[in-house]
């Protein structure tokens, strides 16, 4: 550093500097000579885009430094406004340059008084001139300055956009074969056409999988010789593709689906549907327009997933259930059908309808002659940022069956979500100001998104960045309608997408932030390189917004947060280190409480509530209350059978 000048700075304004210099070098772990760096106008410049950059920077100094501010650019470089630390800067800056022109004038006169007045003259024009140029050096420096700035903004938008196109032309490419596929089909055979419709219109319902646990939704309906297939997911946890699937499966070798409905993109309701379409590759598959946008990258996704556990996980037994060729196969029996609008197969009417949850969730009525089955699908009755809650038509009222979800049956009362929302946002804003990072390890599709809405409506001026699977998901979100029926806006000029492949640049920038990341359960993904770098800093958190299974790393670290720290061991090299941050639990589920599943039976008023994707012990407590209310109630360990004259 070059031999410190004076800066003629205002006393508070050099106290402001200081302070920044000290926090930078606390951060960084390094010893600065501060007086030194602050008396250098090279080492102030340095100094003014940290103020610029760290909102929680400029609120720290605010606190302490507060009632020592005086002169006005010290007041505004430490305004919550952007805008006003900006016009700071250029204060600064101004008395920097005043400053050292002040000097520059005193050393010429110093030199004219020891010379001749004609050299003096001569002088003097050629320092003129010098000082023209030199206004124009800095004149265009500034200007680099600020194009270097609208450069790194403009490459950040690139990126996001590179990505979207990406995303896009992927979509695109599929959504071309399915015509081209579908062309051909129609060329070459016959269309599907289900099986004989036999008179006998007794509806029959059979729960396939995910009937007394989470996972493997699938459910089957049958009247008059047609076989409707309400979801069919996969199960968590597997080492095979037989433990994948769901437990009764094999019903369908007797009972072919003549169509498959599936109610949302998470894969415990959809993951399965790639396999089935690979032996029925003329079975439609029937969802909401931005379900079947979703299926593709989840699809593709657990394709990708699969197929490398089976080539290098020793805990996975056999080959991978399905591959991308059979993905493609099960896109190209996609058919669109919005909520609300009816679709006969067979003997069977079928008719979607919105159940909150995630973008494009839908429940299912199922109408064969004079009887009704509704499949709730998950549900949420609280509308979100992301999509509205259950709306359930006139159809789905007074059925014989309700199939009705029971995720949250036995969690006892929880907190409001406004208030877990409230806690969540000034967890994260106290984290921020302390110049930490908050990392949320959340689930790809659904929690991602309504996270991240969240920090843009909250904490507008937080970095917030998307990283993993999540970030493709978002992508795909912004194509659809939120809950006002405006097209979803998740990305903006705070709120990023890390572009594949630049996770551990991200991370290397160590600047306060909110980082949202797959996996959910911090089991592999960009979630675990994250975790990595922010879990040893004490000044940053661990936020937790979802299910933790008791044995996966989330679930331990939840568990080391409540015991107040400790080591853990991380994939992919499990070697221990130290949880310095904070970690939290925030419960922001995307399923219906028991209190608000009591009020959707009361609601619907089906003859038999069935209870399905729950746990089982707490679905007898919550089929008591039921009863108690004089609902009719079953488990999901049991045909039912509607003929006529019968409801059970």
């Amino acid at each position: 550093m070059s031999q410190p000048e004076n800066t003629g700075l205002p006393d508070d304004l050099r106290l402001v500097l200081a302070a920044t210099i000290k926090v930078a070098a606390t951060r960084l772990g390094t010893d600065v000579d501060v007086q030194h760096f602050s008396d250098d106008p090279a080492g102030v410049r340095s100094v003014l885009p940290l103020l610029r950059g760290s909102s929680g920077l400029r609120t720290l100094l605010r606190d302490h430094l507060g009632p020592h501010l005086v002169s006005p650019a010290a007041i505004q470089l430490l305004s919550s406004d952007p805008r006003i630390v900006a016009v700071g800067i250029d204060a600064v800056n101004q008395l920097l340059r005043q400053a050292r022109t002040a000097a520059r004038r005193s050393q010429r006169q110093q030199r004219r008084a020891s010379r001749p007045d004609a050299e003096s003259r001569r002088l003097a024009r050629f320092e003129q001139r010098i000082a023209q140029l030199r206004r124009t050096r800095d004149r265009l420096e500034q200007q680099i300055v600020t194009l270097q700035d609208g450069n790194r903004d403009l490459q950040a938008t690139i990126d996001n956009l590179d990505e979207e196109v990406s995303t896009l032309r992927r979509d695109l490419s599929a959504a071309y074969t399915r015509i081209d596929n579908h062309q051909r089909e129609q060329l070459l055979a016959e269309p599907h056409v289900p099986r004989a419709v036999s008179r006998d219109l007794t509806l029959s319902v059979q729960v396939l999988g995910g009937g007394t646990h989470v996972g493997g939704s699938c459910v089957l309906v049958s009247a008059g010789g047609t076989n409707l297939l309400v979801d069919a997911g996969t199960r968590a946890g597997s080492r095979d593709a037989e433990s994948m699937a769901p437990e009764a499966i094999e019903v369908l070798e007797s009972h072919p689906p003549d169509a498959i409905v599936v109610t949302h993109a998470h894969n415990d309701h959809a993951g399965w549907v790639p396999k089935l379409t690979a032996s029925h590759p003329r079975t439609p598959v029937i969802a909401s327009s931005a379900t079947s946008d979703l299926l593709a990258t989840m699809w593709t996704d657990s394709a990708k997933v699969m197929n490398i556990r089976a080539g290098n996980d020793t805990d996975w037994d056999g080959d991978a259930p399905y591959s991308q060729a059979d993905v493609d196969t099960a896109i190209n029996a996609i058919r669109d059908c919005a909520p609300g609008q009816s679709r006969s197969i067979g003997a069977l009417d079928v008719e979607l309808f919105p159940s909150g949850h995630i973008v494009g969730a839908t429940g299912v009525v199922v109408t064969a002659g004079d009887k009704r089955v509704v499949v709730s699908g998950d549900v949420s009755t609280f509308d979100q940022l992301s999509v509205g809650g259950l709306r359930l038509p006139e159809s789905a009222i007074g059925a014989d069956v309700m199939l009705l979800e029971s995720t949250y049956a036995g969690a006892g009362k929880t907190p409001a979500r406004e208030d877990i929302i409230d806690r969540f946002i000034a967890d994260a804003q106290d984290t921020l100001n302390a110049g930490g990072r908050v990392l949320v390890p959340a689930f790809a599709l659904g929690r991602a998104q309504e996270l991240a809405l969240l920090c843009r409506q909250h904490l507008p001026e937080a970095e917030v960045f998307i990283d993993g699977l999540a970030r493709d998901l978002s992508h795909s979100y912004q194509r659809h309608a939120g809950p006002d029926g405006r097209r979803l806006s998740i990305f903006n000029d705070y709120v990023q997408a890390v572009p594949p492949g630049r996770t551990q640049r991200e991370i290397a920038k160590e600047r306060p932030s909110i980082v949202i990341a797959t996996s959910g359960m911090l089991t592999g993904g960009p979630s675990v390189s994250w975790a990595h770098a922010i879990l040893p800093d004490p000044a940053s958190r661990l936020a937790i917004v979802g299910y933790q299974d008791p044995e996966s790393p989330g679930g331990r670290l939840l568990r080391l947060g409540k015991n107040g720290g400790g080591r853990m061991a991380l994939p992919p090299d499990n070697t221990p280190f130290t949880v310095n941050a904070a970690v939290d639990h925030y419960q922001l589920g995307a399923h219906a409480t028991e209190n608000e599943l009591l009020d959707v039976a009361a609601l619907a008023r089906a003859r038999t509530v069935m209870l399905v994707h729950g746990n089982l012990p707490a679905q007898r407590r919550f089929a008591k209350r039921l009863r108690t209310r004089g609902q009719h109630t079953v488990m999901a360990d049991r045909t039912l059978h509607l003929g006529p004259g019968n409801t059970q």
